[in-house]
């Protein structure tokens, strides 16, 4: 259909060179075969000289440079393969402190990826342990953490080591996925448990919830060990980290991640522009809380205009959907003139108490 309509706008088109004679319907019907076999060649020079469509492929983020993901790790025990995407902060004895991975980022950094509970705020040192395809370890020593995020379940619980740039010769940096994972969806995770010789794989953690920067996970089959896994990287199925585990609260079948999508890319941000961005609080809209560096939250409270307490949460800990972008959606009824007072802690110990009148 489409052929025959172009062919009759381009007979309309060469009408005027035959100005001074006449066009019968039988007359015209050479000149219309002959526009469609041109049409059909130029159609079928077209298709074959056309690129094939590049099969689909998992998007990941921006910021950070292409990476090969993870396939089909759900059913295979610890293969070496997956050795150099790992990473273990370390103590001064060089017993492993939590779990990690490792990224680069756009700029061809390389960095440890852990809990920020594990590895602490920036200036801290620490070491790391990584690992070549054969798995042997390989240990840097005096590392500075380069910068370190939020305690808590809700906040962005997650820390960046830079790495020197001749781990690069044997890591397998992961890529993060440019999604937070769909509800009911299953995730895996690979890290070092304090009471396991290696690397052990977390199946069967299907995702409660992803709202603001929290994953909430309920195990579905049994996972041996849970200690040490901190920091460890969350894997969806197309192999691309989700999340970053920050660990469980509530009972053993309550699990949560930090998103790694939003909580690395503030970091990165932060540390390779050279210029804080706060982790900001806001109440409909309006700033309502910036954290400096080194700050967290210890509890939120909602107040009256007088001063009268309405209801308060323990931030760290809190386990139902919490975004700080929209803090209004963590109370029932904030109304305009009620109070919203945050004590504010720095490392784990208290600071001071910030107020702000919701508009």
């Amino acid at each position: 259909m489409r052929i025959w309509f172009l062919s009759f706008l381009l007979v309309c088109f060469s009408l005027p060179a035959y100005a001074g004679r006449p066009v019968t319907p039988l007359s015209s019907l050479p000149l219309v075969r002959r526009v469609e076999e041109g049409i059909l060649r130029r159609l079928s020079a077209w298709r074959r000289k056309a690129p094939s469509q590049p099969a689909a492929v998992p998007k990941q983020v921006r910021f950070l440079t292409p990476a090969v993901p993870w396939s089909s790790l759900q059913h295979v025990s610890v293969p070496k393969t997956v050795f150099p995407s790992l990473a273990l902060p370390l103590d001064s004895e060089g017993f492993a402190l939590g779990s990690g991975f490792v990224i680069r980022s756009a700029s061809g950094r390389l960095y440890a990826v852990s809990a920020y509970h594990v590895t602490g705020s920036a200036g801290k040192r620490v070491s790391v342990r990584l690992f070549r395809p054969d798995g042997i370890a390989v240990d840097y020593t005096g590392l500075t953490v380069s910068a370190g995020g939020i305690f808590g379940v809700n906040a962005p619980d997650v820390s960046l080591v830079e790495l020197p740039a001749s781990a690069g010769r044997f890591v397998r940096p992961l890529g993060v996925s440019a999604h937070p994972p769909e509800e009911g969806s299953l995730l895996f995770m690979w890290g070092r448990p304090y009471d396991a010789p290696g690397f052990e794989l977390a199946k069967g953690l299907s995702v409660e919830s992803a709202y603001g920067m929290k994953i909430a996970l309920t195990r579905t089959e049994d996972v041996a060990y849970l200690e040490g896994m901190c920091g460890a990287p969350v894997i969806d199925e197309n192999g691309l980290v989700t999340g970053i585990y920050g660990g469980r609260a509530g009972g053993n079948e309550e699990l949560f991640a930090i998103d790694a999508r939003k909580s690395l890319s503030w970091l990165l941000r932060n540390y390779e522009n050279g210029r804080y961005e706060p982790y900001t609080f806001s109440v409909f809209g309006y700033p309502a809380l910036e954290l400096g560096r080194g700050e967290s939250v210890g509890y939120i409270a909602h107040k009256t205009p007088d001063g009268s307490m309405l209801e308060k949460i323990d931030f760290p800990t809190y386990r139902e959907a919490l975004d700080a972008a929209r803090l209004e959606n963590v109370f029932v009824d904030v109304r305009s003139g009620d109070v919203i007072e945050f004590e504010v802690h720095r490392g784990r110990v208290f600071s001071h108490v910030v107020l702000f009148r919701v508009p």
